[in-house]
């Protein structure tokens, strides 16, 4: 599999229709063929979201929290760098999923086939937050890379309030505070640049340049959104 990918990988730099490549390679590369799967990707899950989160496993969270304080924390869309439509991507969230009402058996759920719900909200939760938000569009993503990798991922970055992204010198706009961004170690040094080409081709909307997540010695990791533009 991971051989076949990298031969569609060729094909994407040697081809002037290189969207209609790529969407090929995302469909090898771990589709479930369900019609699910084809909603989550069709377009980006914006804020202010609702109260209820439908992940690629096909795990509802119902009741989602309103948190008036952590929405107003947010940065104001109309202060964006950007100009036109993509201040709609920025709208401040209003929903939440409230950690300390999950059960043991809730966070051991699957998210996504080999993802659990407990990989995307420990973090969170260890740095204090006890509200988060997981976006199901990148979710699947995520699991798109890792059927390709063809092994086990770590996401060593999911959701960051603005409280802890402020504190750890995160980006003022983010995509971590909208549950729509993910950080994944680099599963193999040596193949660093392999794992990076996988990231490009499964379709998310933005992936960081590998010289700034990446080191010379290949660790690192790579940092993936699905932004909506």
């Amino acid at each position: 599999m991971f051989r076949l990918c990298l031969l569609l990988l060729v094909a994407i730099t040697s081809c002037s229709r290189a969207g209609r490549i790529i969407d090929a390679v995302s469909q090898t590369i771990g589709s479930t063929g369900d019609t699910q799967r084809g909603e989550l990707l069709r377009g980006a899950n914006d804020p202010p979201y609702g109260p209820t989160l439908v992940l690629p496993s096909g795990l509802r969270l119902e009741h989602l929290t309103q948190d008036a304080p952590l929405t107003a924390s947010y940065p104001d869309p109309t202060a964006l760098p950007f100009a036109g439509s993509r201040g709609d991507h920025y709208q401040r969230p209003e929903f939440f999923v409230d950690i300390p009402t999950l059960s043991a058996a809730t966070r051991r759920a699957r998210a996504s086939r080999n993802f659990s719900l407990d990989e995307y909200v420990r973090l969170p939760d260890r740095n204090g937050d006890e509200r988060c938000y997981v976006d199901p569009q990148i979710a699947q993503h995520v699991q798109d890379l890792r059927d390709a990798w063809g092994g086990p991922l770590i996401l060593n970055s999911t959701f960051r309030s603005p409280r802890y992204n402020a504190a750890i010198g995160g980006a003022f706009f983010s995509r971590h505070m909208y549950g729509d961004a993910l950080d994944v170690a680099i599963p193999d040094t040596r193949r660093a640049r392999d794992f990076y080409n996988l990231a490009l081709a499964i379709g998310v909307d933005f992936i960081d340049a590998f010289s700034n997540t990446v080191a010379a010695d290949g660790s690192g990791w790579i940092h993936i959104d699905d932004r909506g533009f």
